[in-house]
């Protein structure tokens, strides 16, 4: 469902998040003086990457399979993994198999997901096998949609506001992207109800690489989303990629892959960003 809704402006102190994607720490060359100081970098072990996300939408769904490579090999640092054998059931028993639709991209028929199903991905790489389980929460609509206003941001400092009540005694977790204008989706925040379960609630939605600008055209995507696809996306949105030595996000993969599998609802909201 897309919602079409022209937004009021409203303007109020904004909660300032820094929002940065996961990095690789960088490797620098240390020089004083005359001495040099040489870094002997060891590549770590090749490991399974699985991302996937089915919805509450009629339609096609991805699963993509990757095996990262060293550090001092040159190119990409993932390579595609060809003739997986991927495959996603629910608690009915009934099967939906991907097939490979180009190096590494996995696609299923089309067909939609459940609110309230429990999914089960099970994923065969030459001989291993790795596996996740998730659950696709139930919609929380939203009651209106407007933008605030802060210096802090640059030029108009705009960003925008969903307000809505959390629903009371249940645990809920939010995942944003944005797109706007023709740009493609970026994911922008995480949110959970630990704090304001059963409260009118308003989430701030910040692209920090795409400030707005009056007239914009804005998708808002809202995903509903399990606690363990919360934490993986939560530890993407606070990791500091200045840290020594960057941990990578918790996977809700078994057999030490790394990613995540996600059964999620949506809702979808275009606005525009009052002249």
């Amino acid at each position: 469902m897309v919602i079409m809704i022209r937004m009021t402006r409203i303007t109020r102190p904004l909660k300032v998040m820094c929002m940065l994607s996961i990095a690789l720490a960088l490797l620098a060359c240390l020089s004083a003086c005359e001495d040099i100081i040489e870094l002997e970098v060891q590549d770590a072990d090749a490991a399974i990457v699985i991302t996937g996300e089915i919805t509450n939408r009629h339609q096609a769904h991805d699963i993509r399979v990757y095996r990262t490579v060293p550090v001092s090999s040159e190119g990409t640092s993932m390579d595609p993994v060809s003739a997986a054998q991927v495959e996603v059931t629910d608690q009915t028993k009934r099967s939906y198999p991907f097939y490979e639709v180009e190096p590494g991209l996995y696609r299923s028929n089309q067909f939609r997901g459940v609110i309230g199903r429990t999914y089960h991905l099970q994923v065969q790489v030459d001989g291993e096998v790795f596996e996740a389980v998730s659950t696709m929460s139930p919609t929380v609509m939203v009651d209106s949609i407007g933008t605030g206003t802060n210096d802090f941001i640059g030029d108009d400092g705009m960003f925008i506001t969903l307000k809505f009540r959390d629903p009371e005694g249940e645990p809920n977790y939010y995942r944003y992207t944005i797109a706007v204008n023709d740009s493609l989706p970026r994911f922008v925040s995480v949110f959970d109800d630990k704090f304001n379960d059963g409260l009118s609630v308003t989430h701030e939605l910040i692209n920090w690489d795409q400030p707005l600008k009056k007239g914009d055209r804005v998708l808002i995507q809202r995903q509903h989303i399990d606690e363990q696809v919360f934490r993986y996306w939560r530890a993407i949105s606070s990791t500091n990629p200045g840290a020594a030595a960057p941990a990578n996000p918790p996977s809700n993969i078994s057999n030490g892959a790394l990613g995540f599998f996600s059964a999620q609802s949506i809702n979808e909201y275009i606005v525009h960003v009052p002249e």
